[in-house]
């Protein structure tokens, strides 16, 4: 009964820890998007509006690379190396495989309701995201690599978002740490 007490209390904390950073990034949500909401202009297809809003949506980019940064470090201090293995079972994504990521990593990133990027319309964004799913399913030491920063920034932020839809990697039926990438792409209109 203990033993069982204690393995609970565990699983709680592990997951109270997995789910905080997203809900540090729902509050830099929460401010940004009341931000947006308050800007004094009506038409959001004028100069004036996308001036607000991309003043608005640098500082939640700078927000968004602190939060990141000092998720980093944090991970990298419990997972400063990964042992490669050959898994018998590989990372599964829990809703509609890599068709239902690739979904909703997409509907994260949301360029019209958010105009970070007011300046490259008609030019096309990419960036490759790497990073770790750990034994509990739990996304870790992430990165992104691509020509603009702030495109990076908001591929690690919509890959935070899908936190607890991942099933972690086995060996001999035990899960373990594993690797994945995944290429990002979109077109701004």
């Amino acid at each position: 009964m203990k033993t069982n007490k204690l393995l609970l209390l565990f699983t709680l904390l592990i997951f109270s820890v997995g789910y905080s950073q997203i809900e540090q990034i729902k509050k830099i949500d929460s401010i940004f998007d009341k931000k947006t909401e308050e800007i004094p202009v009506k038409n959001k297809n004028s100069k004036k509006y996308w001036k607000y809003a991309s003043e608005i949506n640098s500082q939640r980019i700078a927000e968004y690379d602190q939060l990141l940064h000092e998720i980093y470090q944090k991970d990298s201090a419990e997972i400063p190396t990964l042992q490669i293995q050959q898994e018998d079972k590989i990372i599964s994504y829990k809703n509609n495989g890599i068709g239902g990521f690739r979904n909703e990593v997409g509907g994260y990133i949301d360029m019209m309701e958010h105009p970070f990027f007011p300046n490259l319309t008609g030019l096309t964004l990419r960036s490759e995201l790497k990073w770790i799913i750990d034994e509990n399913g739990f996304i870790k030491k992430v990165e992104a690599i691509g020509e603009n920063e702030a495109f990076n920034t908001l591929t690690k932020i919509a890959l935070y978002k899908t936190e607890g839809n991942w099933i972690p990697a086995q060996k001999n039926g035990q899960n373990i740490q594993s690797s994945y990438r995944f290429p990002v792409s979109i077109q701004i209109e």
